[in-house]
């Protein structure tokens, strides 16, 4: 779910920002997607140690669980998803109109197989 997430943001959100940043800073643009893109690698990382040691869990195997690596997982993330939501939505939202929003949409939910195809 995560990775679908942010490759959502990745191969959709960020290019179609970047493409009408001229009007904008880019610089902070470039700054705060270059951030998320580090953040996304780091939880991918984080949670790839995490899921081997739940999936021994949920299979009935005894294994510990890191109580500082969970609690740093879930702090990233918290951190990671209030920025997203206090500038880069806002951002997407003032830079980018409907059409290319209901686009990027669309796109998302094909990634996803959700979505049919004309």
């Amino acid at each position: 779910a995560a990775q679908h997430h942010h490759g959502d943001e990745e191969q959709d959100l960020f290019p179609a920002l970047i493409e009408v940043v001229a009007g904008a800073d880019p610089a902070r643009l470039r700054e705060l997607t270059s951030s998320v893109c580090g953040d996304h690698r780091l939880l991918d990382q984080r949670w790839a140690v995490l899921r081997q040691d739940l999936a021994s869990i949920a299979r009935g195997s005894a294994a510990p669980l890191d109580e500082a690596d969970l609690a740093g997982y879930i702090q990233l993330y918290e951190r990671h998803i209030a920025r997203e939501e206090a500038e880069l939505l806002p951002m997407a939202a003032r830079m980018l109109g409907d059409i290319e929003l209901d686009r990027i949409g669309l796109s998302m939910r094909r990634r996803r197989g959700t979505a049919a195809t004309a």
